[in-house]
């Protein structure tokens, strides 16, 4: 199964074990609009799930052909993790699956904290992680999205490629001498005869999936101090 991520370096001046703390008592429940439950907490990270309320207006006809506005309520769930690392010692916020807007995650948090709650969204636009690269038994870049490709003065081209037998981005004769921004790269990667894929943007999403999960995540967040 493919799980996207997305991460967020924080700042809790109320302290990580407080906002913990207030994240278990704030739980949802048929009188609150939204509300937390802890699922797992470990020394360096706690997983989370956050659960809101949300208002959908749908507009029908009835039998008469009289437009008919009606407001359903509906349940949305956000599953987070706050990911502690003591060297340096900081706090990052992971988020699994977000969707276009993380605000009612983030406004949730930010009353828990309250004054001088800091957030800032992590991405890869300079660099990608790299530890991952060194610590498996194998990587191979498969797939790869270029953009703002100049190929002349007045022609600029979005670029993607493929392979199943790896891609060297030196042999691709169209970016060569190219000035280019990379969007997105594919990497199939094994570790002890398991297979896992990853997938990371220069704006911050990475997908993964594959029984190495666990273990690219654990080596990203390794490589996070690098990215604030």
């Amino acid at each position: 199964m493919l799980t996207r991520y997305r991460w967020y370096l924080i700042k809790i001046p109320i302290g990580c074990a407080s906002l913990i703390s207030a994240i278990g008592e704030h739980l949802f429940s048929q009188n609150e609009n939204d509300g937390f439950s802890i699922i797992e907490e470990t020394a360096e990270e706690c997983l989370c799930r956050f659960i809101y309320r949300t208002n959908v207006q749908v507009t029908s006809l009835n039998g008469d052909g009289t437009t008919v506005i009606e407001s359903i309520s509906s349940v949305n769930i956000t599953n987070f993790s706050i990911v502690t690392r003591t060297k340096p010692e900081l706090t990052f916020l992971r988020i699994e699956n977000p969707g276009k807007s993380s605000r009612e995650l983030l406004n949730a948090l930010e009353s828990l904290v309250g004054f001088g709650f800091m957030v800032k969204p992590l991405n890869f636009e300079k660099s990608s992680p790299s530890t991952i690269f060194n610590s498996l038994d194998s990587t191979k870049l498969i797939g790869l999205k270029v953009v703002s490709a100049v190929i002349d003065k007045d022609l600029v081209a979005r670029m993607e490629f493929a392979s199943k037998n790896g891609i060297d981005i030196s042999s691709i004769k169209p970016l060569q001498g190219v000035n280019y921004k990379l969007l997105s790269a594919t990497y199939q990667v094994f570790f002890e005869g398991i297979k896992g894929q990853l997938t990371y943007s220069s704006g911050g999403l990475i997908k993964v999936s594959g029984q190495l999960a666990p273990k690219i995540l654990h080596l990203i967040e390794t490589d996070l101090p690098n990215f604030i």
